[in-house]
């Protein structure tokens, strides 16, 4: 069976009425391992140079060798009132290898479970961002009401990085702003 018909199987019993859904993510886990093996230009694991400020958390974490995130921990205790942020340290400094950088994003169950989101959305780290000084930090904000807080404890993974190859481009500058013919209509003309 051809990788893209695997794929095809996998999300059709994924989405089934009823779907094993853990066994469908291990066959979709599979065949991204079988298309980045047979793919020309890419090898094993990157080797990403990582330091750790406090050697009490461990280092950062995947829950399965699939996942496309890694778990990142916080390195201090923070109290979060109902509407306010904080820069959480996560205690590394890491360097993404040359032409990548790597995107830190809120855990889902910090945001569904305990209303934490990003401030920023999503971090970016480049990577030249890993001087001495340069601790990755989350700006974390609670979304409780004003009369209730969330405590962040020291160990508790808060966030994920991922790793994301850098597009080069060049940019071509052009006389006019017709790129595909007529305008949709701006910013919101598609609708909700």
């Amino acid at each position: 069976m051809s990788l893209k018909d695997r794929v095809s199987r996998a999300i059709t019993r994924f989405f089934s009425p009823r779907a094993d859904t853990q066994a469908a993510l291990r066959d979709l886990g599979s065949c991204l391992v079988d298309a980045i093996e047979s793919s020309p230009g890419i090898e094993g694991p990157q080797q990403v140079r990582i330091h750790r400020l406090d050697k009490d958390l461990p280092l950062p974490s995947q829950s399965n060798p699939y996942d496309a995130g890694w778990d990142v921990y916080a390195a201090k205790d923070v109290e979060l009132k109902g509407g306010q942020s904080a820069l959480v340290p996560l205690g590394i400094i890491v360097e993404a290898p040359e032409n990548y950088h790597f995107q830190l994003h809120i855990r889902s169950s910090m945001a569904y479970k305990n209303h934490c989101r990003l401030e920023n959305s999503v971090g970016i780290i480049d990577s030249t961002y890993c001087g001495e000084k340069d601790e990755c930090k989350a700006l974390v904000k609670y979304e409780g009401s004003p009369k209730t807080s969330y405590k962040i404890s020291k160990g508790d993974r808060i966030a994920q990085l991922v790793l994301v190859q850098n597009q080069q481009i060049t940019w071509a500058e052009q006389e006019s702003a017709g790129f595909s013919g007529q305008s949709r209509g701006g910013y919101g003309s598609t609708g909700r």
